[in-house]
C-alpha cells in the first residue's frame, strides 16, 4: 500500500530516491487520475472514462480517469518487467513518488515522499533531496513546480467535471468483456465507470453548450467520446499479455501500440 510521508531536513538530508523507477507499483491500477491539458495525449492510445470519487464529508464528485484494464486490479500499460508500454505517460505517474500533500492540521501544503521510494543508502546514479544542509536539489525545486502544476490542474479538471455532472451529461458506462472459467467463455463487466451521455450532449440548450464551451469543460465531454474507440485495443493488449504469462514473463520486444489500436490502418482511400 503507498504511504507518502514527509519530506523533512533532519530525516532526508543525506537521502535520495532512484533515478530510475520501476511502474511496478501501478500493475495493480485499472484506471488512472487525469488531468483536462493532458487529454490530446492520453486519448492516443487509452480510453477515458469518469469515477466518483468520495471526499471526506461523505460527498461525491466525479473525477478524469484513464481506463489501462477490462479486469479489476490489472494495468495493461505496466509490462510485467515493469517497463511503462506507450510514449506518452500521465502526469500521475510522472510525479511519483512524490506528492503534496496537506499537513495534519489541514492548513498547508507539505512535501511528501513515498515511504518505501527513499533510498538512505545511495548509489551515485541516485537523486538526492537537498542540496546542503537547508536548501532542496535544483531537480527537486523543479519537481516542486511541476507537482504545483499538476494540482492546480486536477483541481481545474475536477471544477470542470462538476459542470458536466450539473448539465446531467454524465451517465453509468458498463464495459463488458470475456474471460475464460473451466475452458469456457463467461461474460463479465467492468463497472463503477461512468461516461458521456451522448443524447443529453447533443440536445444541449445553446446557453448551456456555449457555457461549458468557455469553460472548457465541453473539451472534456468531446475527448471522452472520441477516446471510447481506444477501449476496443485493450481486448488485443489483454491478449499480449497472457502471451507474455506463457513465455514467463520474457519481454524482448515491446508490443506495437501503433497495430495494437489500429493506427496503421487506412481509414480514408480513394
Amino acid at each position: 500500500m503507498t504511504r507518502y510521508v514527509p519530506l523533512q531536513r533532519s530525516l532526508h538530508n543525506k537521502a535520495g530516491y532512484a533515478s530510475t523507477i520501476s511502474m511496478e507499483y501501478a500493475a495493480p491500477m485499472t484506471t488512472v487520475p487525469l488531468v483536462r491539458e493532458e487529454l490530446s495525449h492520453v486519448i492516443q492510445h487509452m480510453g477515458v472514462a469518469f469515477q466518483k470519487r468520495t471526499h471526506g464529508d461523505n460527498t461525491e464528485s466525479f473525477e478524469l480517469v484513464g481506463l489501462q484494464a477490462l479486469k479489476p486490479n490489472e494495468n495493461l500499460f505496466v509490462l510485467p518487467d515493469g517497463r511503462w508500454l506507450g510514449g506518452y505517460k500521465p502526469a500521475f505517474y510522472r510525479a511519483y513518488p512524490f506528492s503534496l500533500e496537506m499537513d495534519q492540521d489541514n492548513a498547508q501544503l507539505q512535501l511528501c515522499v513515498e515511504e518505501s521510494a527513499i533510498k538512505y543508502e545511495m548509489s551515485p546514479s541516485d537523486l538526492a533531496f537537498f542540496k546542503d544542509e537547508t536548501n532542496l536539489s535544483d531537480h527537486m525545486m523543479n519537481f516542486v513546480k511541476f507537482l504545483e502544476k499538476a494540482l492546480n490542474g486536477r483541481k481545474d479538471t475536477l471544477r470542470l467535471m462538476s459542470a458536466l455532472q450539473e448539465a446531467n451529461l454524465i451517465t453509468p458506462w458498463t464495459i463488458t468483456y470475456s474471460e475464460e472459467e473451466d475452458n469456457k467463455p463467461v461474460e463479465k463487466a467492468l463497472n463503477g465507470l461512468y461516461h458521456v451521455d451522448i443524447k443529453a450532449l447533443a440536445n444541449l440548450e445553446p446557453a448551456v453548450a456555449a457555457t461549458l464551451n468557455r469553460s472548457g469543460a465541453l473539451e472534456i465531454a468531446y475527448a471522452q467520446v472520441f477516446s471510447e474507440a481506444r477501449v476496443k485495443g485493450l481486448s488485443t493488449l489483454q491478449k499480449v499479455h497472457d502471451d507474455l504469462k506463457q513465455q514467463q514473463n520474457k519481454v524482448d520486444k515491446e508490443p506495437d501500440l501503433d497495430e495494437i489500436f489500429g493506427e496503421k490502418d487506412e481509414f480514408f482511400s480513394f
